[in-house]
């Protein structure tokens, strides 16, 4: 026995060192689920990048629907086969470009808005991000080189500024497929340089592939889920398809301990839009063949399946248009849902829930 008895005190200290890591599970479970999201959740738009400075003041109408954040997206341009990340250039709209962006910025703060830093990037000759790609290792090397110094220069920027949150990248399938690692790094690099929350924003088909949410403070998902390939869906149809997506993200949440930001979500007002989005027709002037309930439906079922999770950070509405009287309107089936009765839906659970 008095061989034995110098274990009994390390079984002690065991049991006790096990109870002390299950209390901090415990208290770190519940600080998650009760306090992950601080203050007010986001009620953002995204507001597309204008061609001229404002005319009128954009934020006005955006605070009619009880939004409390803003999305602000300059734009960079690649195109395969050239390692060059192309931005701020003359050519591109106001908005899109680092003049147009700090006067969003000031605007936007000076209406109270909480802001999302967000820059986008647009492959030529097939426009989505996803399915970019180099045909070699160099093209690569240069590209992730350029793109680096394109989101670094706008995190620089969203410090100056105290922006409070700040995308380093969005909907990259294939990027993430070729170098893992790679926004790891980026966002290692961008937290020397930003103080604020740093998200990254995945396509619905993609977050699974995603190696790095440990990196960042939300999680960010962009929302066109395929819902139902139905052109006119009931919404009792819409909320089914959504139960084992919102228990896929919980469960993504509870992995990571990280909430979830709904970094865009949105559905155009016509026949088919809760289905495969991406393949419906489109135009530039987005007029004709309008189905505003559609939309009105997409919009109710998501906030009634999503909205209230205590997982569920917030999320901005894609997309809003600066002049907000000109925009939208019944014969519009773009997906901007100004001046529809989706903007009544929006206006209705971004305002104060029971």
């Amino acid at each position: 026995m008095k061989g034995n008895s110098p274990s009994r005190p390390i079984v002690i200290y065991g049991i006790v060192a096990l109870a002390l890591i299950s209390m901090i599970y415990l208290v770190t479970e519940q600080v998650f689920s009760s306090s992950a999201i601080q203050g007010e959740k986001i009620k953002g738009v995204s507001l597309v990048a204008p061609p001229q400075p404002f005319q009128q003041d954009p934020f006005a109408a955006i605070q009619k629907i009880n939004a409390n954040a803003v999305a602000i997206m300059p734009y960079a341009f690649s195109v395969p086969g050239n390692g060059e990340v192309i931005y701020n250039h003359p050519r591109q709209w106001w908005g899109e470009r680092k003049e147009g962006t700090i006067e969003t910025i000031v605007k936007a703060k000076e209406a109270g808005m909480k802001i999302l830093l967000k820059p986008h990037l647009w492959v030529k000759g097939q426009g989505w991000t996803g399915e970019f790609e180099q045909p070699n290792d160099s093209l690569w090397s240069s590209w992730f080189q350029s793109y680096t110094q394109y989101v670094m220069e706008y995190a620089l920027l969203a410090d100056s500024l105290e922006v409070g949150m700040f995308c380093v990248g969005l909907e990259f399938k294939k990027v993430v497929e070729q170098d893992p690692d790679f926004f790891k790094e980026l966002i290692r690099k961008v937290r020397k340089v930003y103080k604020g929350r740093v998200i990254y924003a995945a396509n619905w088909d993609n977050y699974h592939n995603v190696t790095f949410w440990e990196e960042v403070d939300m999680i960010g998902i962009n929302t066109y889920f395929p819902l139902s390939q139905n052109k006119d869906p009931e919404i009792s149809e819409l909320k089914e398809a959504w139960l084992p997506i919102a228990e896929d993200l919980e469960s993504l949440s509870e992995k990571y301990q990280k909430p979830i930001l709904i970094s865009e979500f949105g559905y155009r007002s016509m026949d088919g839009s809760a289905g495969n989005q991406w393949e419906l027709p489109d135009n530039w002037r987005y007029e004709g063949n309008a189905n505003l309930d559609i939309q009105d439906k997409a919009y109710r079922a998501f906030f009634e399946s999503i909205w209230l999770k205590e997982w569920c950070a917030g999320g901005f509405v894609w997309k809003w248009y600066a002049h907000h009287e000109a925009s939208g309107g019944p014969n519009n089936n773009d997906y901007t849902p100004q001046n529809k009765p989706a903007q009544k839906v929006i206006e209705l659970w971004y305002g104060p829930q029971p």
